[in-house]
């Protein structure tokens, strides 16, 4: 079930350079420094990067607000809280893995 899982979601994305975060969405963990940047790649013509948010939001309406306010709608994704069980499909998806904490 988990490689059919895994198999969807990069057929789903197969055009974008799929990165993922997995952690608590908060100023610790680099949230205010992972956002610019994507904004900036995405603004220098990186547009097939799509940036996958797994994890709890600890900054309110932050990354909403920014995603809107920069035009990033279709290149982050806020997935939410992921149990750690299917944390491996989404690492196996990945294009790659980003920690900028």
């Amino acid at each position: 079930a988990d490689a059919a899982e895994v198999d969807a979601l990069k057929l789903q994305h197969a055009d974008t350079w799929n990165l993922v975060f997995v952690g608590y969405l908060n100023e610790r963990k680099g949230m205010r420094e992972l956002l610019p940047a994507v904004a900036e790649l995405v603004k220098s013509g990186r547009k097939n990067l799509k940036l996958f948010l797994v994890g709890r939001n600890e900054l309110g309406s932050y990354v909403a607000d920014f995603v809107k306010e920069h035009g990033l709608g279709e290149n982050v994704v806020e997935v939410g809280p992921v149990h750690h069980s299917r944390m491996k499909i989404w690492m196996n998806f990945a294009s790659g893995f980003i920690l900028p904490s």
